[in-house]
């Protein structure tokens, strides 16, 4: 279950980097996204940890055998919700580049500075990381504890060991932690209600009015 608790950092990080532009880069409001991601979030926790200690606390197989299906819903509800995660971050980002030119100053600090882009390449990669790690729990698990590749060793310090990739994503989010810049471009951010004060120009778009 560790990597439920470090995909609610993304999401909460992700939906404050969406507070510093203007509403028209994100299909959904901040709001929209926390409330989606931090519930299903809380499903897929609730998932692993029932089928875990349903698993771990029988003797009879069968229900071991519903406890492990139990995990691999959960599991496999947690890969859906981070696929659809990243598809939504690589929509945003897509946007804000092609848009990128018509604007000035601060207000837009996605490519600001070498040390903010190094950031969000952090947790971009421990995205793509969680994302690894997941599917590999569901493929460990669909065929139960004792499968061949549940057993393996060498796949097992891989992807669930101390240098595995829910330890990598930790040190890469403590190493290039995102919200340092983010409580700043937070200051220049837009207000609800400064959202679409956009004025049109020759060339598409001028910076915002203080």
């Amino acid at each position: 279950i560790a990597p439920v608790f470090l995909t609610a950092v993304l999401y909460l990080t992700f939906s404050r980097v969406l507070l510093c532009y203007p509403a028209q880069y994100s299909r959904f409001s901040p709001a929209t996204y926390t409330i989606i991601f931090i519930c299903s979030d809380i499903i897929a926790l609730i998932l692993q940890a029932t089928g875990g200690a349903l698993a771990a606390t029988t003797t009879n197989p069968a229900n071991v055998q519903i406890g492990t299906n139990i995990m691999v819903i959960g599991l496999s509800f947690q890969v859906a919700c981070l696929i659809a995660f990243t598809l939504f971050c690589a929509d945003i980002l897509l946007s804000i580049k092609a848009r990128r030119r018509f604007f000035f100053g601060t207000a837009f600090p996605f490519f600001s500075s070498s040390a903010l882009t190094y950031r969000y390449l952090g947790m971009a990669a421990a995205t793509i990381l969680i994302l690894i790690r997941s599917s590999f729990r569901v493929a460990e698990l669909a065929h139960g504890f004792q499968s061949r590749l549940a057993n393996d060793q060498v796949t097992f310090i891989l992807l669930e060991g101390g240098g595995g990739t829910i330890s990598t994503a930790a040190i890469l989010l403590t190493i290039f932690p995102p919200a340092s810049h983010i409580y700043a471009d937070l200051k220049t951010a837009y207000r609800p209600g400064e959202e679409a004060i956009l004025l049109q120009t020759a060339e598409g778009f001028s910076p915002p009015l203080n």
